[in-house]
């Protein structure tokens, strides 16, 4: 075309034939890109004036032609460029279409085998299938095609699908075993397609085959409990024979006031009774609550102030914090009651001014659905109602003290000055074998038990010190949330228990290491442990939770009928129940599995193991409705929210629904 526009001499073709049109209308006058004679100014109308205005014009003709001509190329520059730029946008809107067409084609024959990533033993199992029609852009598609397992925190790049031709076919068939570890109940296997856009970046494209894993027997409870769970302390302590637990000691102290006022007086009979209070709290200085309500009787004097029961309490209060100030003040509670008959009638009850008879008429009134102010018209109308009243009311201005406390570590004073003895630098040991032991077994801090069994190991070397403050550690473990911590806690027991082991045979530090190495997550070291229990321990309750503890490894392992042959053994907790309907489930044994389920949840509806079993069977049988339910009570445990949304058992659920009725 360019080629077209240009004549033999070299000179613009188009160019020309403007050139002579402009001439011949300049002439006629009719453009006025020079003056014409009839538009000339009179000072300059001559007759030089036609000559004058050709050469004008012929210069101006010249300026015509370059920006003619220059005009001429920019147009046919500019419409190249847009020619190159639309059809370059062309060429890409039109790979990109064909590659998206490649991408559906290709992505909607790939899928994961009859069923999902599932996981047997140890390892995840899963299959990648499919058939795409033989084509050149097919076969570079699929060459960059790769697997990924990606979890929140982990990715495993599986690299890139294999794939053959059969006839006009890829056939595509892929077959995956890995090791399986616990990132992976989280992730989500996806396909990949690495390509490159125009610029040069990559723009991969996914298809998402699978989310979670099918692996129910990695529900079988084994006492590594999440945060909040309710399952049982691992491992087992050794008491001397004749230790018996310290059990606590409740104490209930009344305080008078006077009638209208919140002072708390030392008359009254009060000295007496915060001296029995003094008492009772150094003989058990380790306390569990101390509860303090305050009262108001109903006279008139008492009733004009709804705070006055209140006010009593916070004096008393005050005054116990004093003469108690090793005590924790979170331990206190303080509370009143006002307009309620309760105290009246409790007083009542141990009263002996009447008769029987006489009280069966007073309660029938105290016990009547009415108000306050009525109940206390008709015991006033009672003939002998005015002796009653006078009689204890004055016990009504008070405030009543509820103690419930025990000896600290279970010893009394004077074990508790020589153990504080014994602790002192340099000091020489004071207290029996005996005596640590009971110190050790009663204390409640887990450090502070700890160092009682390290003395006791230290002072009387025997394997019963290793076993306990093996258990300590085991113990601490399980309630860390950190791995490393837990790990570190559970290696230092097991370290403990091969000093146990080496002073003599005890079949709970047998059993204790066991767990350890459960806990660690070797099963199979830990199987084997725990095997030697049931036959050192025969006929025993250890021997029995170690037969429990076995058929649940047995899941673990994938041996679901030798499981349930273990679960014959009598159960006394929810998550053995569990685990024994988990057995018969990963069997088909679907009636056998929900018995077990719901004695699970008899035991402990606050599991929520049991609810979630039942919600396995519901969905093998259909019932997504009913399944629902119970996993909305199965939820209550934090812990289980987390599964309901992986566990693809549960992909058909509306799991919005599911989880409405978390609060």
């Amino acid at each position: 075309m360019a080629i077209d526009t240009y004549n033999t001499t070299g000179e613009p073709k188009v160019i020309k034939e403007v050139y002579i049109k402009k001439s011949r209308m300049l002439s006629m006058g009719k453009f006025n890109f020079s003056p014409s004679l009839e538009q000339t100014p009179k000072v300059r109308s001559s007759k030089n004036s036609l000559s004058f205005s050709m050469n004008r014009c012929q210069l101006l003709v010249s300026k015509i032609l370059k920006k003619t001509c220059y005009f001429q190329t920019t147009l046919i520059i500019r419409l190249f460029w847009i020619f190159l730029i639309f059809f370059s946008c062309s060429l890409e809107g039109f790979s990109q279409g064909q590659e998206r067409g490649l991408e559906d084609q290709v992505f909607s024959k790939i899928k994961v085998g009859s069923m999902e990533p599932r996981v047997h033993g140890d390892s995840l199992y899963f299959k990648v299938l499919g058939k795409i029609p033989h084509t050149t852009s097919a076969a570079s598609f699929l060459s960059r095609l790769q697997l990924l397992l990606v979890g929140s925190q982990d990715t495993l790049d599986l690299g890139p699908l294999t794939y053959e031709r059969k006839g006009g076919i890829w056939n595509l068939e892929q077959e995956a075993v890995l090791p399986y570890q616990d990132w992976m109940e989280a992730s989500s296997l996806l396909l990949v397609h690495q390509s490159k856009n125009s610029s040069g970046r990559l723009a991969p494209l996914y298809k998402v085959l699978a989310v979670g894993v099918v692996a129910p027997q990695r529900l079988v409870l084994l006492e590594d409990r999440m945060l909040g769970e309710h399952l049982s302390d691992v491992g087992k302590y050794v008491h001397p024979s004749s230790y018996q637990p310290t059990i606590a000691q409740e104490a209930t102290y009344v305080l008078r006031f006077s009638a209208g006022s919140s002072v708390l007086s030392s008359e009254l009979g009060n000295q007496d009774v915060w001296d029995k209070i003094r008492q009772f709290i150094q003989k058990n200085s380790s306390l569990k609550y101390v509860r303090i309500t305050g009262l108001q009787s109903p006279e008139q004097a008492e009733g004009r102030s709804s705070q006055l029961g209140y006010q009593r309490a916070k004096e008393v209060e005050k005054k116990f914090l004093e003469i108690t100030p090793q005590l924790d003040p979170a331990l206190v509670r303080v509370d009143s009651r006002w307009n309620d008959w309760f105290d009246f009638r409790k007083q009542l009850a141990s009263y002996s001014g009447i008769s029987e008879e006489r009280k069966e008429i007073y309660i029938e009134i105290l016990q009547q659905a009415a108000t306050f102010v009525e109940v206390g018209n008709q015991l006033r109308k009672l003939p002998d109602f005015q002796k009653v009243s006078t009689a204890l009311y004055p016990n009504l201005r008070a405030v009543t003290i509820e103690i419930k406390a025990k000896p600290y570590l279970g010893l009394s004073q004077e074990q508790i000055q020589r153990l504080k003895q014994s602790l002192l630098p340099k000091a020489k040991n004071k207290l029996s074998k005996e005596e640590w032991a009971i110190a050790a077994a009663e204390a409640e801090v887990w450090e502070e038990k700890g160092f009682f069994y390290s003395k006791l190991a230290e002072y009387y070397p025997s394997p019963i010190p290793y076993n306990n403050l093996a258990v300590v550690r085991m113990r601490q473990a399980q309630l860390q949330t950190d791995a490393g911590s837990r790990e570190i806690l559970l290696e230092e027991a097991l370290r403990l228990l091969d000093a146990c082991t080496q002073l003599g045979g005890l079949p709970q530090a047998v059993f204790n290491q066991g767990q350890a190495l459960v806990l660690l997550g070797d099963y199979w070291e830990g199987y084997k442990k725990i095997s030697e229990v049931t036959v050192l321990a025969k006929g025993t309750e250890l021997g029995r939770e170690s037969e429990l503890l076995r058929g649940a490894l047995d899941i673990r392992r994938g041996d679901y009928k030798l499981a349930t042959l273990r679960f014959e053994t009598p159960i006394t907790e929810a998550k053995d129940y569990f685990n024994k309907g988990l057995a018969f489930y990963l069997l088909g044994d679907y009636m056998q599995a929900t018995l077990a389920f719901e004695e699970s949840v008899l035991m402990s509806r606050e599991l929520g193991y049991g609810y979630y079993g039942l919600a396995l069977v519901a969905m093998q049988l259909g019932q997504k409705d009913i399944a629902t339910l119970h996993l909305q009570k199965a939820i209550k445990n934090v812990s289980l929210q987390r599964k309901v949304v992986l566990d693809p058992h549960f992909k058909d659920l509306d799991l919005k629904q599911v989880m409405s009725g978390v609060e």
